[in-house]
Order: structure tokens, then sequence, then C-alpha cells
């Protein structure tokens, strides 16, 4: 593998792309001292390579970039020529809301031999979204799915099939998978997202279909979905069997970084009805408890993500109404709180120790009736208190020597109305193959070169929040006032220079074009888009004084031009628009540029993270083993099952490009009669078979 001894970076903010960098780099046998060209070199050969080659668009693009290529091999080598052909920006989709875009060649010679050498063409290219990519979730599928964090998995493609398969002792064997459909989303559109997913066995079945839509704004709520879902399911339960219909519709958002807490806050919330049916007998049913039951409730969440380098951190609360009566009066209210930590450590290159630990809480009080299947059950799956979506709560005990809702006996019935449970996961990345690999990661000048661009990053996206503060608004909100002004004093100029033929030539030169300049920078600003207004607005006053227009057209019709003139119709123009300068310059001094940084560093926060874990965490195939650790309790308190725990282990495997599966087992040392030693879980998700 080469040695890479430098490269070139570009990170902007989309829609606004600065121009590409390119850097070439000596490796293996090459010297950095050798001259190439007056050396006589020829090009022996040439080739691209990108990480993210297996995602099929991608690979396409390498493709089409080799046969641009291919043309340099058997030529003299010329430095022009080799840093001419590629645009790494064509290795990315449009971004469809707001992103950090990184975009990166690295132009290699290899193998210096016979006055002959290889080029080599290393791309990649990421967009990142900066508040999506602070979830506690964004931050799992960093390493299994790095293409979806780095925004290079969907170039227009809309149908997605993802099989997925699995066994535990309550479910057995089970398969299915999902179907994602992405429709074209025109301005305005309400819908981005129709899924299908099923899941069976001999035991067990579910079933569900979803309809969403989201929208993105540079604004204090960055994110906001909206979702319609229905779900069919039946699962066995111990002795017993839990099926349930219903249907969803909810909404979530989430806001900006918060500058004091320095991470963004989500909330939500969903209304949902239909039917909880169990054939558990009367004589097992717990106080207060109905075997089946037609159901309608209301559920709000709320909670918040950290992140560092090396931790992600979520915390959420979640809380149930529900009703199952006709007259919608409150039988049962649920509370849930949910804690996650994962916590990296890296050692050697591409290796990290990892440790997951989460605690889940829950409790029901009943003012009424609630139907059994709205109870807790616990067991090695997992359930969410908000369906179909990335944000999970987990709702349930989870422990892992115990089949899937297999925890469910209580001295007060079947189900339980509170439980804690504690779960931790260790794991140490032994065996992989680095996603981007470590001759670029370890380079002596990359976190230099990328520390510096991410600086370049940050002051663009707090440029944008500059746009947004009240002051700068009131300062542009003087622009069409500016605009008339100045054409009322061109006017009164030109008037001038009519009645005075032939006098003062070079002064009425200079005033008329410190005017048309002024004109036209103050046009391109009512135009600008929201991320070059700021700049635009800028050039008319001192705040830029390369440019500060407005000031020019006082010099040049004031002090110079009307101080020989003493034109009163010129005066008078002219000081209605000093009078607008004034005001402007007043509003853009009180501008708080300490906060829009504030925010742009919180923001790009999370940026850096992501863009850390890609090149230095994120591998390409890894085997890991994994300890476990898990300890719950389904209550009423006084409840005979006790705390149970969970000890084992497994392994994790993962091909990104193709599948991740985890394989284990977990001991249950303190079990009760008519239970198993412990529990094998398996799980496997595969990537989209049309790919």
């Amino acid at each position: 593998m080469r040695k890479l001894l430098n490269f070139a970076l570009a990170l902007v903010v989309c829609p606004a792309l600065a121009g590409q960098q390119k850097a070439v780099v000596t490796a293996g046998s090459c010297s950095s001292a050798t001259h190439f060209e007056a050396e006589g070199y020829t090009i022996r050969s040439v080739r691209v390579e990108d990480p993210f080659s297996f995602i099929p668009w991608i690979g396409a693009k390498v493709h089409e970039a080799q046969t641009a290529v291919a043309g340099l091999s058997g030529k003299p080598f010329r430095m022009d020529d080799v840093t001419k052909p590629l645009n790494s920006s064509a290795f990315l989709p449009d971004p469809s809301d707001q992103r950090v875009q990184l975009d990166l060649i690295v132009v290699s010679l290899e193998n210096c031999d016979d006055k002959k050498v290889d080029v080599v063409y290393w791309v990649v290219s990421s967009q990142i979204a900066p508040v999506l990519s602070a979830t506690f979730e964004a931050g799992a599928k960093e390493t299994t799915m790095p293409e979806s964090s780095a925004g290079v998995d969907a170039a227009g493609k809309r149908l997605r099939i993802f099989p997925a398969a699995g066994y535990d002792a309550t479910d057995r064997l089970f398969g299915g998978g999902t179907l994602d459909y992405r429709p074209a989303k025109g301005r305005g559109g309400l819908v981005d997202h129709l899924g299908i997913a099923g899941l069976g066995s001999t035991s067990m079945h579910t079933v569900s279909a979803n309809l969403s839509g989201s929208r993105d704004a540079n604004d204090w709520l960055a994110h906001a979905q909206w979702q319609l879902d229905y779900t069919n399911r039946s699962e066995p339960a111990d002795a017993t069997l839990l099926s349930q219909g219903r249907l969803v519709g909810q909404f979530s958002a989430m806001t900006r970084p918060l500058v004091k807490l320095g991470a963004p806050l989500r909330f939500g919330a969903s209304l949902e009805g239909g039917n909880l049916q169990s054939n558990v007998a009367a004589a097992d049913l717990g106080p207060d408890t109905l075997a089946s039951s037609g159901y309608g409730s209301a559920k709000m969440f709320a909670g918040g993500s950290w992140r560092s380098l090396n931790n992600r951190l979520s915390a959420s609360y979640g809380a149930e109404i529900g009703s199952s009566n006709a007259n919608f009066s409150v039988s049962w209210v649920k509370q849930i709180v949910d804690i996650a930590d994962d916590w990296t450590l890296p050692f050697g290159d591409h290796r990290s120790v990892g440790l997951e630990s989460r605690f889940t809480g829950g409790w029901i009080q009943l003012p009424g009736a609630i139907p059994e299947a709205a109870k807790f059950f616990g067991g090695n799956r997992e359930f969410s208190l908000i369906p179909g979506s990335d944000w999970v709560v987990r709702s349930n005990p989870f422990i892992r020597s115990i089949p899937a809702n297999r925890l469910a006996q209580t001295d007060a019935g079947f189900g339980g109305t509170n439980f804690v449970c504690l779960n931790l996961t260790a794991s140490v990345v032994t065996w992989r193959f680095p996603l981007v690999p470590s001759e670029v990661t370890s380079d002596p000048g990359f976190a230099e070169l990328l520390d510096s661009q991410m600086k370049s990053a940050t002051s663009i996206v707090r440029t944008g929040y500059l746009t947004k503060e009240e002051h700068f608004q009131a300062a542009a909100a003087q622009l069409d006032s500016v605009k008339s002004s100045l054409a009322a004093l061109s006017d009164a100029v030109t008037d001038a220079q009519k009645s005075r033929p032939g006098q003062f030539t070079q002064l009425f030169t200079a005033c008329t074009s410190a005017i048309k300049t002024a004109s036209r920078r103050t046009q391109a600003a009512l135009a600008a888009s929201e991320g070059d207004k700021y700049g635009s607005v800028a050039a008319l006053l001192s705040a830029d004084p390369m440019e500060d227009r407005l000031h020019k057209v006082q010099q040049a019709c004031v002090a110079g031009l009307n101080a020989e003139l003493h034109d009163d119709n010129i005066a008078a123009r002219a000081a209605a628009l000093e009078s607008l300068h004034t005001e402007m310059e007043r509003s853009f001094a009180a501008i708080n540029e300490s906060t829009a940084s504030a925010q742009a560093d919180a923001e790009m926060k999370y940026v850096k993270t992501t863009m850390n874990t890609l090149m230095h965490q994120v591998n390409l195939f890894s085997i890991s083993p994994v300890a476990i650790f898990d300890v719950a309790h389904l209550g009423p308190a006084n409840s005979a099952l006790g705390t149970r725990y969970a000890v084992g282990g497994g392994v994790r495997a993962g091909l990104v490009s193709h599948v991740e599966f985890t394989l284990g087992y977990a001991a249950n040392p303190k079990r009760l009669p008519g239970e198993g030693k412990g529990a094998l879980f398996f799980g496997m998700q595969l990537k989209d078979v049309f790919e």
C-alpha cells in the first residue's frame, strides 16, 4: 500500500462550492525531489480509487473516471496533464438538506523505475449533515453504514430492499426485510419516504407500512419529520400470544445545537389507535387488566444527544396516556426514561475498545384498566416507544439471557407495571481492513490540513448565522432604500453635468463610476442567496475596507465633485444616502459576532466528529469479540422474580458493503423452574439487494 506524503482538502457548505484543490505526492520508490518532467519520465499506468466504490453509482463514477484518465498511459509525464482530469465533486449526489461537503483528490506517483511512473488518483468525497449527525443513532451508523454518514449512498436511487434474518428461542428462526421507496421530492413536496417492512417465522409475524416526510431549515428548528405508520404484529410471550393492530400519526423535530448545551434537543408527539389482544386466562390477569381491548393513546417524547470525539450520550423521556374505553377517559399512564452511552478508546491503527451502556426504566399508573399487551414484557428483543423512527426510546426490560417476551410473570399477574434494566457491552476491534487506507490517515500533514479546512467550513457556517442576526437583518432591510437613494443621486449628478458641459469632467466621471459600482453591489446584495448576503451587504460598508462602496460614493460625489459644484440637489440626495449609510453602519456594528461564532462551533463539532470516525475508525471489514452483562427487574417491586442477570459474549462482524451480523450466547445464572440456562442470540442485516 502506498505512502501518501501530502494531500489537499476543500470543505464548503452546500450549495456554495469552493474551488477544488489537488495535491501531487510521491510514494514508495518515488522521491519528492524527482523532477519527473525534466528527467523525461513516462506514465506507465493510471488508476482511480475511492473508498466507497462498493456503492454501485460511485463504482460507475470510478469507471468513468478511469476511462477519462486512461489516455495518460504511455505519455510523457506532464504535471499539468496529471492534475487536470478529475473533479471529485462529481462523486457526490446533490444534497437535499444543509450539508458540509468534503472534496478531496490526492494524486500519488508510485513505482519510479526505468524512467516510468504509475499515477494513482485517490478520491474521497463526503457531505455531512451537521445537525442530523449529532444524534446518538447517527453515531452508531457511522461504523456500520459509513456511506450513509458520508452522504454518498443515495444518488437519485429511489427503491432499495434490505433483507434481514435472525434467531431467538421465542421467535425461532425468522426472516424478512424492508422495502424503502423515496419518491422524487419537488419544491414543497410533503412525502419523501414510503417503507414496507416484514418479519416472520413459525411463531411470530410483524408487518408495517409507513409514509413520511421531512423538512430541513437553516433555522433554530433544523429538522422536522412527520409519519403515518400502520403495524400488525403477533408474537409469543411465555405461555400466551400477544397481538396488536395500530395506526399511528406522529411528528418529531430537532433543534440546531444549542450554544449553552453544545447539543441539539429533540421532541415529538404521536396519536395512535387500534386493538391490543392476548389469550391470557382470566385467572392469570393482574388487577385492572384486560385480556383484549380496543384502545387509543397519545405519546409525548423529548430528549437530547451529546457527542464528543470518542463518546456518544443520549437521554430521552417519553410518556403515554392511554384509554381502553369508549369515552376516552384516562385508563393508564406509562412513563419511560432511557439513557445510553457509547464510549470508544482507539488504540493502534483503526482499532478500538468500545463500551456500550444503557439504562432504561419504566412505570405504569392505572387510573382505569389496561390491555394486557400494553404492559411491560422483557427479553432479548428491544422495543421502542416511537414506532418506525430512527430515534429509539427503549420501552421494555432488555435482557439477553431470556428469550423475547419471556420475562413476563410477576406476583401481580402476567406482564409488569414497572421495570429497570442496565445493559453493558464491551467489544474490541481485532481484525480489520480500513475503509480509508492508513497511508492516508497517518500522513503527517493530514491533521493540520483537515483542521485548516474545517476552520474554513466553520467560517462559512458562522456567516450563515450572522445573516440571521437581528442587527444584520436591520441593515439588510435598508437595501431597497439605498438602491432608490443611489438612483436619485445619480439623476441629480446627471442633471448637474448637463448644466455644466465640459466642466469638471474627471470629478463627474469619478462620482458616476462610484455610484454605478455601489448600485451594482446593492443589486447583488438584494439578489444574493442567504449564504452570500452577508458579504454582499458588507461590501457597501466599512466592514469590508477593500470595498466600502457607500463611503466611496460620499468621497467621490460630496468631498470631490460637490466641493466644487455646491449643488443643492446633489447635497440633498447625498445627505439622504448618507443617513441610510450611517444607519446601516450602526446596525452592522451592533451584530453579535461572538454568538454566531459559538453557534457555528457547536454545529461543526459534529461534522468534525463524523469525519474523525470515517477517517480513523471505520473499517471496510472487521471482526470484534464482544462481552455482555445485563441486569433487569420486572415488577411490581415485590415480585418473586427478583432481579435477573445475563452474562455472556459473542462475535460481531461486518462487511460494510454487504452485511453485518452478531452471534452470541448469554447465560441465565438466576433462572426459575422451566427456564433455560441461557439464550442464543443472532441477528443479520443485509445491504440493499439491488446494489
